[in-house]
């Protein structure tokens, strides 16, 4: 069964409606993602082969629900792929648009408001117990590395093949000055996905939060740091205020600024092993200017 005649299967099956529309949504590598519109209501679809992908998503909704954060409902979830080839998911849909899209056009003091509110819901996020490992896993499980140190040197060593020798080198030698810093941070969860994507804004306003299939354990700032490196390479400069009300509502030091700006040096280089499969020379060379750019700043 094709994609689209699958999508409106789910719908007959479950939705029992006829839609007014149906969208590809053009996000994400790992999941396939439909808008669906109906007559006053929108709904998500998601689908995915590998069920994999799906399972723990329902308990981390549920858990973050609990603390009080703005999370869609899931309407319809079979991860049995029984009548289907695919595990899916069916989900009410927050309106909005991805902070991405809107920032550009919001005030500092939208700016202000949203920052607040996320740092407020990612210090809920970190006050679930200590995780039993490090990384990217359902909220409860054990992530695959032993130490924060070990994680950052994962995903260090998945850059290497696509950035110059010389600044992989740089970015090895800051990576022991940080050692330290690193080695004495605590397994705390946090939402590592919550970036300019997945925070969603209408009129300037925070109406929810997406896309929990994993949490992480370990340093929240590498998510601040996610944000700073896609405000630096798709926004205009005024959105950098953004990321510095980020840093002053979570307290930030200076020295940890600069771990933030290390941090995102691996985001940046990792956009790159990224964009060097999709052959896009134009990002790449912006890519590798803003990392230049922070090296310069460590």
């Amino acid at each position: 069964m094709d994609e689209q005649r699958l999508i409106t299967a789910l719908i007959e099956e479950n939705i029992k409606q006829t839609p007014i529309s149906m969208k590809k949504m053009n996000l994400g590598f790992i999941n396939m993602v439909y808008d669906v519109e109906f007559p006053g209501k929108e709904i998500i679809i998601r689908i995915n082969h590998d069920k994999n992908n799906f399972i723990g998503v329902e308990q981390n909704i549920e858990k973050l629900k609990e603390l009080g954060l703005p999370v869609s409902n899931i309407l319809y979830i079979d991860l049995s792929k029984k009548k289907y080839d695919v595990a899916y998911m069916i989900m009410e849909k927050i309106p909005g648009r991805d902070l991405r899209y809107e920032i550009e056009n919001m005030s500092k003091e939208q700016m202000t408001n949203i920052a607040d509110k996320i740092i407020f819901y990612q210090n809920k996020v970190g006050k679930l117990c200590l995780g039993k490992g490090f990384g990217r896993c359902n909220i409860g499980e054990k992530g695959k590395y032993e130490s924060w140190t070990e994680f950052i040197k994962d995903e260090v060593n998945k850059v290497k093949e696509s950035i110059d020798l010389e600044i992989y080198n740089k970015i090895i030698t800051i990576m022991y000055e940080f050692k330290v810093y690193f080695d004495s941070v605590s397994p705390t969860c946090f939402l590592d996905d919550i970036t300019l994507k997945n925070v969603i804004i209408k009129e300037g306003k925070l109406e929810g939060l997406i896309d929990f299939d994993w949490v992480c354990y370990g340093d929240p700032l590498y998510t601040i740091a996610l944000v700073q490196t896609g405000t630096m390479v798709h926004l205009n400069d005024k959105c950098m205020y953004y990321v510095e009300e980020l840093c002053k509502f979570w307290n930030v030091t200076d020295f940890q600024r600069k771990v933030i700006d290390f941090y995102s040096l691996i985001h940046a280089a990792k956009f790159v092993n990224f964009q060097l499969k999709m052959n896009n020379k134009y990002l790449i060379k912006v890519l590798n200017d803003k990392i230049n750019v922070l090296i310069k700043r460590m």
